[in-house]
């Protein structure tokens, strides 16, 4: 699955982006966290 993470920074809502995370799966969540895209 090809990940748009220039897409997920023009969110500015924090509920807006754990939403995106919730339907992907916490491999989503590890996959932003490990690459430095997302920080919780």
């Amino acid at each position: 699955m090809l990940i748009n993470y220039n897409a997920l920074k023009l969110f500015s809502n924090k509920d807006i982006i754990q939403q995106e995370i919730s339907y992907y799966g916490d491999t989503f969540v590890d996959t932003l966290l490990e690459s430095g895209h997302y920080s919780v």
